[in-house]
C-alpha cells in the first residue's frame, strides 16, 4: 500500500466516508459516519501513548483490548461470504492429502484491516515479552538484593 493510499484510508477512516459510499451513499442520519468518527477518535486516543513513544505504559492495557475489539467487530462487518477452499495437510505418495474448508470473504477494507489486526498483534506480543522480561529483571535484582 502506498503512503497516499494509506492516507486515503485514514481520511476514509476518520470521515466513514467509505461505508456511506458503500451503502450508495445514503446515510439518513449519519449513522455510520458518527460511528466511524466515533471509533476512530477513541482508537486515536488509545494509541496516543504509541506517538508519545510510551509503549510500556499499563494505562494502555485497557485501550488496546477495546482496540483489538473495534478491529474484530469491523472485520466481521467486512465479510462479503463464504468460499470452499482446499487446504493441504499432507503429501502422500499420490498426491497432495487435505480437507476443503470454508473460508471467510472479505471486502477490500476487510483485508487492510486484517492486516492492520495482524501488525497489532505482533505490536502485542513483542510488547508483553518485554514487559516480561523487565519483570523477570526485576525479580533477579530483588533476589540478589536480599
Amino acid at each position: 500500500m502506498s503512503s497516499g493510499e494509506r492516507s486515503e484510508a485514514w481520511s476514509d477512516a476518520r470521515t466513514g466516508s467509505r461505508d456511506v459510499q458503500r451503502l450508495g451513499g445514503f446515510d439518513p442520519d449519519g449513522v455510520w459516519s458518527h460511528r466511524v468518527a466515533k471509533e476512530v477518535a477513541f482508537v486515536s486516543r488509545c494509541l496516543a501513548i504509541l506517538k508519545e513513544r510510551q509503549p510500556f505504559d499499563e494505562a494502555g492495557d485497557g485501550g488496546f483490548d477495546a482496540v483489538r475489539g473495534i478491529l474484530e467487530r469491523s472485520i466481521a462487518s467486512e465479510r462479503l461470504g463464504w468460499e470452499q477452499r482446499f487446504l493441504q495437510t499432507g503429501d502422500v505418495e499420490f498426491g497432495p492429502h487435505g480437507e476443503i474448508q470454508d473460508t471467510p470473504v472479505y471486502s477490500n477494507r476487510g483485508a487492510e484491516l486484517i492486516e492492520l489486526q495482524n501488525l497489532l498483534r505482533v505490536f502485542l506480543e513483542k510488547r508483553n515479552e518485554v514487559l516480561d522480561h523487565a519483570a523477570a529483571h526485576r525479580s533477579l535484582m530483588k533476589i540478589m538484593s536480599g
